[in-house]
């Protein structure tokens, strides 16, 4: 396990603040100078230094993201965010990873009703885990939720 100073801390988290309001920004559309969307699209991992590294993808299909989601899962990282929006007729998926630098533990669960949610918000607040982001989205004539959480 790598251990790492209350600097890179400070940093990681900055970068990881940067990195959301990045993505939600020009996935809401923004962004209207094309270079800088052509950046931002272009991004898909950072060749940073080890405990730094973070990872991106959008206009992902419900297939592709659970592909991309294992694959990130099976490298240790931790999914930072997770947007859902619709792209013509179809629910797309964009998501940021980071290293999991610390071990820490986590859950995600997508596609939920109202009720699976409260279900799983209940066993997990049992257990003493806490939400860390929420994402509510129509995908067909039904509203879904996308949860991930982080351990206390």
């Amino acid at each position: 396990m790598n251990t790492i100073t209350a600097l890179q801390r400070f940093k990681i988290k900055r970068f990881s603040i940067l990195k959301t309001i990045l993505l939600c920004a020009f996935i809401g559309g923004v962004f209207s100078c094309n270079s800088l969307k052509g950046i931002i699209k272009d991004i898909q991992e950072t060749t940073a230094p080890p405990g730094l590294q973070w990872g991106s993808r959008r206009d992902l299909t419900s297939e592709q993201f659970s592909a991309y989601f294992q694959e990130y899962k099976d490298k240790g990282w931790i999914i930072k965010d997770v947007d859902a929006y619709t792209s013509g007729l179809e629910t797309k998926y964009a998501m940021i990873w980071e290293e999991n630098t610390d071990a820490r533990g986590w859950a995600e669960w997508r596609d939920l009703t109202s009720e699976g949610y409260h279900e799983k918000w209940v066993e997990y607040k049992n257990m003493g885990w806490r939400p860390t982001d929420i994402e509510c989205y129509q995908k067909g004539s039904n509203t879904e939720i996308c949860w991930y959480l982080g351990r206390k």
